[in-house]
């Protein structure tokens, strides 16, 4: 049985696009599959602002605990943590965001289409479905591509529960936990 590539990979989620440079960097042929070309992943961002904010948090944590070890922070101008009421570092979360910004645009170019090529990994937009017959494989634009192995990294939403009294509320989802959190202000440890 011949096949064309090593590793398909369903999705261009962040672990699927993990998932080709790691298998590109052990030499693997590698496809991605790419049902929405252009558009970013809101869901993987959401992971990515939720890793610089748990960086920023571990910082400031790190800085409230350096006293115990007799390190004590110089405050030089006023782009360093206010800690004078609290006693605690904080930031203002505007900065903190402008910062995760940057981070998503910085690792939305690394994983752009032309950096993964460039790597040797195929890109194909277009959806797709598994067939069967006469062989395994994944037709993707009256294209069958055959592998040795599939990825399904296609992701996940998050469910709403019919909850009463939910829609009365104003509760956070993935989407838009990051815009509500803005309102807050300040980023405290």
């Amino acid at each position: 049985m011949t096949v064309d590539y090593d590793l398909i990979i369903i999705g261009s989620t962040p672990a699927g696009v993990y998932a080709a440079v790691a298998a590109a960097g052990l030499k693997a042929r590698v496809a991605l599959v790419d049902p929405q070309p252009g558009q970013t992943s809101w869901l993987g961002q959401g992971a990515i602002y939720t890793r610089v904010l748990s960086e920023i948090g571990r910082k400031l944590e790190q800085m409230r605990d350096a006293a115990q070890w007799r390190i004590y922070p110089q405050i030089a101008d006023s782009t360093e943590p206010d800690m004078s009421q609290t006693g605690f570092p904080s930031l203002p979360l505007t900065e903190v965001m402008e910062w995760a910004n940057l981070v998503v645009a910085n690792c939305s170019e690394q994983n752009s289409p032309a950096i993964l090529a460039a790597l040797g990994i195929d890109i194909i937009t277009g959806e797709g479905e598994f067939c069967r017959l006469p062989h395994l494989g994944f037709v993707v634009n009256n294209r069958r591509l055959r592998s040795r192995a599939y990825l399904i990294a296609t992701g996940s939403r998050p469910d709403i529960s019919d909850i009463k009294g939910l829609q009365t509320i104003d509760y956070f989802t993935p989407n838009d936990i990051w815009h509500k959190v803005l309102k807050v202000g300040k980023l405290k440890v």
